[in-house]
C-alpha cells in the first residue's frame, strides 16, 4: 500500500488530494462533511473498510465558506462537482478502474447527487451516503432519479431526517437505508454513552461492508 499527497488545479486554486494505492482495479472516492474531516470516526473507519475490501481510496480535501455552501444548495452545485470531476480526470481515467464507489458525508453528498450525471460513466458506480441533507427538495428529487446502487445511513435525531422519504427510498430495489434510532447528524448518541457510540460505528461499518459485498456479487 502506498499513500501519497497530490495537488490538483481547480477553478478555486490548488486542491489537495490523498491517494491511497492498494494495487486495486476498484476505486473509492471519499468526500467528507464540512467540519467532519477524514480523521473523524466514520470517515477514518470507512477508509479502513474500503482498503480491507480491496479498494484504492481517494480523499478529496476541500474548504468552503458559508456563502459558497449556501450557493451549492441554491444553485447548480458546481463547486465540489468541478473539483471531483478534475480529480477523476487525473486519477480515475488513466488508471482504468473497473468500478467506482463514492462514500460521502453530509455536505459531501450534495454534489454526488445534485450533479450525478457528471460522475457516472460506463463503469459500475455506487454510493454510500452518510447523513445526507434530506431537507433539500432538489436533493431528494435528484436522489430518487438515481438508478445506481445507493446506501443511506442516518439517525432519527438528525435535523435532516425524513422518515417518509427514507421509506420511499427503501422501496426501490437498488436502494438500501439504515436508520439509527436516537443518533444525531454526527451519527452519535446525544446521551454521551461511549460504549453505545462505539457499537454504532461498528454497526455502521458492518452495514457498509454488507452493501459492498452485495453489489460485488
Amino acid at each position: 500500500m502506498n499513500v501519497s499527497i497530490h495537488s490538483v488545479t481547480s477553478s478555486r486554486g490548488e486542491l489537495s488530494v490523498t491517494y491511497i494505492k492498494n494495487n486495486s482495479s476498484k476505486i473509492c472516492i471519499m468526500l467528507s462533511g464540512r467540519s467532519y474531516s477524514y480523521d473523524r470516526p466514520y470517515m477514518y473507519y470507512s477508509t479502513m473498510l474500503m482498503l480491507e475490501k480491496g479498494f484504492d481510496v481517494i480523499h478529496v480535501h476541500y474548504d468552503y465558506n458559508e456563502e459558497e455552501i449556501v450557493g451549492m444548495v441554491q444553485d447548480t452545485p458546481m463547486l465540489v462537482s468541478l473539483e471531483v470531476e478534475q480529480v477523476m480526470n487525473e486519477f480515475i481515467q488513466p488508471n482504468r478502474y473497473t468500478s467506482i464507489t463514492f462514500v460521502a458525508k453530509s455536505l459531501g453528498t450534495l454534489p454526488l447527487v445534485l450533479d450525478a450525471e457528471r460522475f457516472i460513466d460506463q463503469r459500475p458506480t455506487s454510493y454510500v451516503l452518510l447523513t445526507p441533507l434530506l431537507l433539500k427538495d432538489q436533493f431528494k428529487e435528484s436522489l430518487l432519479r438515481l438508478t445506481n446502487p445507493v446506501y443511506v445511513i442516518m439517525g432519527t435525531e438528525d435535523r435532516h431526517y425524513d422518515k417518509c422519504f427514507l421509506d420511499q427510498l427503501n422501496r426501490k430495489e437498488h436502494m438500501k437505508t439504515t436508520v439509527i434510532e436516537g443518533a444525531n447528524h454526527s451519527l452519535e448518541y446525544t446521551d454521551f454513552n461511549t460504549t453505545r457510540s462505539l457499537d454504532l460505528v461498528k454497526h455502521t461499518m458492518k452495514g457498509i461492508g454488507c452493501f459492498i459485498d452485495l453489489i460485488e456479487e
